[in-house]
């Protein structure tokens, strides 16, 4: 008997595996994958004809980092400023701003560059139309310092060797509203407005509305997209305006002399009292809520006096 008892012993010790609940094998770990891209080195620089190297360092989820300067695809968003070499070679053309950006694999790095002497600031940016794209040839006026640049082909400017690096600042062309913005040394962006001015039996179709459009406070009231018009009458008497549209989802409003016209359907008719001489009135436009909002509309503006 007890030789049977150490037989079924060891039968069930040996055959009672777990063939049932096979063991899946650990994957092995896959490459680590990219974390970060930094871009170190000198990016303050002062002189026409100065150098920097930049280097640009990957780092990694497993906690390592690689320094990737020579892989990297440098770029200038302004090389006439400062170029870049495809090592990461800055070299200053000429005093002010630029962004220099280092790409590597799927991710990329931006370090902003404002070559200027010691003590001075730059502001730059960019001078545009809504919904039309950059003006060129705008006078851009530093009202503190009196200093002026002019816009480029693409609307971007520059103010270089600035006293202060925060300011107000005019921009100014022919044919275009007189805009102003407070501005500091990061970034200053302008916003111009294409002039609106209508004259007994005149017809207007002003550049269609944007996303991103002019706002002009009224009375208290934002008025935001706007357009300002300018009414100009060689005797006073009582303006009859006209505005036309296509697109039903939206209406519109104008503001004049301290009244409010609203539409109806896609037409807004308005009678308004003025003296000789110039009035100003504001086309806002009302843009429905929920998805997709509707902008880019033409707009007819049919004015008569009376």
């Amino acid at each position: 008997m007890r030789l049977l008892t150490v037989f079924a012993i060891v039968v069930c010790s040996t055959g009672c595996g777990h063939e049932n609940s096979p063991v899946t094998p650990t994957p092995p770990p896959g490459p680590p994958q990219l974390l970060r891209v930094q871009i170190s080195g000198n990016a303050s620089l002062t002189t026409v004809g100065q150098t920097s190297q930049l280097t640009a360092t990957a780092s990694f989820t497993d906690g390592t980092s690689r320094d990737v300067t020579t892989e990297a695809r440098w770029t200038s968003s302004a090389s006439s400023v400062v170029s870049v070499s495809s090592t990461g070679l800055l070299t200053v053309l000429q005093l002010g701003a630029t962004v220099i950006t280092a790409a590597y694999s799927n991710l990329a790095s931006s370090v902003n560059v404002r070559p200027t002497p010691p003590g001075t600031f730059v502001i730059a940016g960019w001078v545009r139309e809504p919904g039309q794209g950059g003006v060129a040839g705008a006078r851009v006026t530093d009202t503190v310092s009196l200093m002026t640049a002019s816009s480029d082909s693409g609307g971007d400017y520059r103010l270089v060797a600035l006293p202060r690096g925060e300011t107000h600042l005019r921009a100014e062309k022919d044919g275009y509203e007189t805009a102003e913005v407070d501005a500091t040394q990061t970034n200053a962006d302008v916003s111009m407005q294409r002039m609106i001015r209508l004259h007994d039996g005149d017809t207007a179709t002003p550049p269609r509305f944007a996303p991103n459009d002019l706002s002009y406070l009224v009375g208290g009231v934002r008025c935001f997209p706007c357009r300002l018009i300018r009414l100009v009458a060689a005797r006073a008497g009582t303006f009859h305006l006209r505005v036309t549209w296509e697109e039903h989802a939206v209406n519109f409003s104008l503001f004049a002399n301290g009244s409010v016209f609203p539409t109806s359907s896609t037409e807004l008719v308005a009678e308004v009292p003025v003296p000789a001489g110039e009035t100003v009135a504001y086309l806002g436009m009302k843009v429905p809520t929920g998805p997709g909002p509707v902008y880019h509309v033409p707009v007819t503006i049919e004015a008569s006096l009376r």
